[in-house]
């Protein structure tokens, strides 16, 4: 089955995802923001220049996302998410998200250790930024293709696996939860893999539930590996929405 993308209209009645927006660069506040609202699926709720204010922004507003500049002054991301976990009520929900202007080993592995919700490069076409976005206030981690390749160059097992016993893993999937594996692997949300599949989202995620027991992973960033890995997705160039 070739994915194939299916535009759907946003309901109206849909809530749009709450954005908090954190970097030091006013031009960068200015065009990040005025991508993200393009559409009426993102609002974002304020803007902040450095740590203190992001923190004191996540307590009023209680966005669904903090997206956040790896670099924020003064003492970088990690100073925002300790204030995040200090918080107390709903603002503590709220998921983060870093934007970096390059990929470093550093800050990537220290995100992932840390629990950061999601990853992307500031150069990354819109659409990234916008899926990113959704899939996070959906509580589904996001990595950029970039970041995903370079874990994928920087380990060579995953946990629990012999690489040779993977793709004997994945004959054990159906047709449809391949083509949800592919999705994943190319860093699309449960919501964009239904689309191009033109089933109900619900279904993405009883095939994940499936997917994840049949081969033994944790999480999506674990079966994007595996697809990786086993050339279900090219390393290079991966397709933007089609």
């Amino acid at each position: 089955m070739v994915l194939a993308h299916v535009p759907q209209p946003v309901s109206a009645a849909a809530e749009p995802v709450r954005v908090v927006l954190a970097d030091h660069q006013e031009f960068a506040r200015v065009g990040i923001r005025s991508l993200l609202e393009r559409g009426p699926e993102i609002r974002v709720v304020g803007t902040a220049e450095d740590a203190e204010e992001a923190v004191r922004l996540v307590e009023a507003e209680e966005p669904d996302v903090l997206l956040v500049d790896d670099t924020l002054p003064p003492a970088g991301w990690p100073e925002v998410t300790r204030g995040i976990r200090r918080l107390g009520g709903p603002a503590r929900g709220t998921r983060t998200m870093l934007m970096a202007q390059e990929l470093t080993e550093d800050t990537l592995l220290g995100a992932v250790r840390a629990g950061v919700h999601g990853y992307v490069l500031k150069d990354s076409p819109d659409w990234v930024f916008s899926t990113a976005i959704r899939s996070v206030a959906d509580g589904e981690p996001f990595l950029a293709g970039a970041a995903i390749r370079h874990l994928l160059s920087r380990f060579t097992l995953l946990p629990n696996h012999d690489p040779a016993t993977v793709p004997g893993e994945l004959s054990d999937l159906s047709s449809r939860e391949l083509e949800v594996v592919r999705g994943i692997g190319y860093g699309l949300s449960n919501r964009e893999i239904a689309r191009r599949l033109v089933v109900a989202e619900t279904t993405i995620k009883s095939c994940m539930s499936s997917i994840l027991a049949k081969l033994d992973v944790r999480n999506r960033v674990e079966v994007a590996l595996v697809a990786c890995r086993v050339g279900l997705v090219p390393l290079h160039h991966p397709p933007g929405p089609a």
